[in-house]
């Protein structure tokens, strides 16, 4: 029998989570092939287009190494793709962590050889955390993340301590940044956060995936054990007469529409919800941590130089140091924003003003209108109570909705804030804009985490998500309304405090 035919017959038996990690594996053998040819490629350009002086020699020979096992994980992947049901996930898992293991050390290797700590390509070991956590074990995951930290570690110390030489970045980075503690330790502490971050979120995404993977093939047992009963039952109780003739074909119709349509399903559960949250995730924060690093490095270099000079502006440091605090800080923002929608945590309510938050809200954000031409406008209903809320979580509510507002509006246009008394000891703030609205399809999906309609430098798709959960641990509801091309009224609905606490009205000018 041809040895296709039978791996094609293996395959058909696989499970759902079977499937999902040779689909894994070969992903991680593409992303491989995709790595080494960048990394020739950025070498290349780094020395001959930008003049950047480092040892290439040793960076080829790297590639070529990655390349080699590459191949053997490429040879390991088809042999197991022949196997049968029942070992194919401990295996899988078997090869990933070595491969992952390899591709750690690798890195670290190619990581000395072009810089060490001063190469802003070292925010890539956060993928290795990523993709272990698409196959492997919680345990197993940290364990991976705090290995490709501890390497990290182990790079940078022996460097500093001078055991190992340090091959600096010709052209691109001072020869002595690497022994600089005030660049070297927020390098380190954003690397810890972002390897640990990222490995809670997916692991988290990870493991719940699986469970609905395990809840669609159990369902599916059950479905196929019920439906076998009543063949069971319909043949039992067959006789020549035409109508159990039909009844039994009518019940293996039925059959057949039924695991047909869970097949659809698992295929859409694995292929949708894993593989796309999962991907956007991972570029997101990759793309978000890289920018303050790269601005850090810039600043840092920036400072260097005008230390070595003659004259020294005290201001024009502090400047700087302000500016690299804030690029540290953004990064810090996008893990705490991740861990703040994981954790969902409990506001502290109290009479709020909102008034005062929107007021606030607009302090915040009030130049990110003017640079875009955005009107801002405010219709506000006098004497309105005070709201039971959380200060700060409902500013972050309200800073998300305005900014969602005037990125809608790229042209200029007008965003009004309208707040007024909704009944039933509610009150509402409608924020208006007249953007390029919401298609009616993207309606439903407005408030799913990584769901987003902006380009990828602009968001991850946990904004709306986030609002969503703080309003509804608030006691109210968002509300959209939106039409393509006229734009799109996002309204909070708030209770209101004790009525004893009124705002009095403002007055009349």
């Amino acid at each position: 029998m041809d040895n296709r035919l039978i791996a094609s017959n293996y395959h058909a038996e696989y499970t759902p989570e079977e499937s999902a990690s040779l689909m894994r594996l070969r992903v991680f053998i593409l992303m491989r092939w995709i790595a080494i040819f960048g990394v020739i490629a950025a070498a290349l350009i780094a020395s001959k287009i930008f003049g950047i002086g480092f040892p290439a020699i040793p960076v080829y020979i790297i590639c070529v190494f990655m390349a080699i096992y590459n191949l053997i994980l490429l040879y390991q992947y088809r042999s197991l793709k022949k196997e049968k049901t029942g070992g194919v996930i401990h295996r899988a898992r078997v090869y990933s962590n070595i491969h992952i293991l390899l591709d750690l050390v690798t890195l670290t290797v190619l990581i000395h050889f072009t810089g060490g700590i001063e190469n802003p390509f070292i925010i890539y070991y956060v993928f290795h955390a990523i993709a272990a956590s698409t196959i492997l074990n919680y345990r197993t995951t940290y364990i991976l993340a705090t290995v490709a930290l501890a390497l990290v570690l182990l790079l940078v110390g022996l460097e500093y301590a001078g055991w190992i030489p340090h091959y600096n970045l010709n052209g691109f980075a001072d020869p002595t940044l690497y022994q600089k503690i005030n660049y070297v330790l927020p390098v380190l502490i954003t690397l810890a956060t972002v390897f640990y971050g990222a490995t809670y979120m997916t692991t988290a995404i990870s493991g719940e995936l699986r469970k609905r993977q395990r809840q669609v093939v159990s369902l599916g047992s059950q479905l196929l054990e019920e439906k076998t009963a009543e063949l069971e039952q319909a043949s039992q109780e067959m006789t020549r007469e035409i109508e159990m003739q039909n009844r039994l074909s009518a019940a293996n119709r039925e059959l057949s529409e039924s695991l047909k349509r869970l097949k659809e399903s698992q295929e859409q559960l694995i292929q949708v919800e894993k593989i796309n949250a999962l991907g956007q995730l991972s570029a997101a924060i990759a793309h978000e941590i890289n920018n303050p690093l790269a601005g850090v490095i810039v600043y840092t270099q920036l400072l260097m130089k005008k230390l070595k000079g003659d004259s020294f502006d005290k201001e024009d440091a502090l400047n700087i140091l302000t500016k690299m605090d804030s690029a540290l800080a953004n990064s810090g923002n996008l893990v705490r924003s991740l861990l703040d929608f994981a954790r969902q945590s409990t506001p502290t309510l109290k009479s709020v003003n909102i008034r005062n938050v929107i007021e606030q809200v607009i302090a915040l954000v009030g130049h990110q209108a003017q640079l875009k031409k955005v009107k801002i406008m405010r219709d506000e209903a006098p004497g309105l109570p005070s709201v039971k809320a959380d200060f700060s979580q409902l500013e972050q509510v309200f800073i998300n909705l305005i900014l969602n507002g005037i990125q809608a509006m790229p042209d200029g246009g007008e965003l009004t804030i309208r707040t007024t008394p909704a009944g039933d000891g509610m009150i509402s703030v409608a924020i208006r804009d007249t953007g390029y609205g919401i298609p009616p399809e993207n309606m439903k999906k407005l408030f799913t985490p990584f769901f987003s309609t902006k380009e990828a430098v602009k968001g991850v798709g946990l904004g709306l998500a986030i609002s969503y959960g703080i309003v509804e641990r608030h006691g109210g509801r968002i509300e959209v309304q939106s039409e393509v091309g006229k734009g799109s009224t996002f309204t909070v609905y708030l209770p209101v405090y004790p009525p004893e606490t009124v705002i009095p009205p403002e007055p009349m000018a």
